[in-house]
């Protein structure tokens, strides 16, 4: 009994100090969080729903909350592979010095000067993930009211960053078209 006892005041205990919670991106309307807590995950999973507050639509760092969340996998792919048909179609017809563009399965390859840029297609997480050797990885989700994929830290849009990277290893301005 005296057992019994100090697990119910350690639950209670539990109960007056919620664990804390890092919220995860939820896609489709499914709540999906993860849980760290200084007490035991069992004790705290038991716990978990009374201290979780409503999840609410992620947005990215700049406070814009429109991220596109796409309603089937079709509809990821075809914006996606839009968006990499122009970024391969702009470099290559503005960008004479470029070593190589290679386009194949998802992925956009560019060799350059400084390294090699990659952007390819994360089906599962509906991001686009571009490597450089400039500003290194990021990754990006689709903003539906600006028409462009946003990263999903800063706010930055992927075009304009690659544009900028452009110009530092070019010295060459270019304006990719809306989509």
């Amino acid at each position: 009994e005296t057992q019994t006892h100090t697990t119910a005041m350690m639950n209670h205990r539990l109960l007056l100090r919620p664990p804390i919670v890092q919220i995860l991106r939820c896609r489709n309307n499914a709540r999906r969080s993860m849980l760290t807590t200084t007490a035991s995950r069992k004790l705290a999973c038991c716990n978990f729903k009374q201290h979780v507050l409503p999840l609410h639509r992620a947005g990215t760092a700049s406070g814009n909350n429109c991220i596109r969340e796409f309603n089937t996998e079709a509809e990821f792919h075809q914006r996606s592979d839009k968006t990499l048909q122009n970024i391969q179609e702009c470099i290559e017809d503005n960008i004479d010095e470029i070593e190589e563009v290679c386009l194949a399965s998802g992925v956009l390859t560019m060799e350059t000067p400084r390294g090699t840029w990659v952007i390819n297609k994360q089906t599962p997480n509906r991001q686009l993930w571009w490597s450089s050797p400039i500003s290194g990885p990021r990754r990006y989700e689709y903003n539906e009211e600006a028409g462009c994929w946003i990263y999903t830290r800063d706010g930055g849009n992927l075009k304009e960053i690659l544009e900028e990277e452009i110009l530092a290893v070019y010295g060459q301005q270019i304006d990719f078209q809306d989509e």
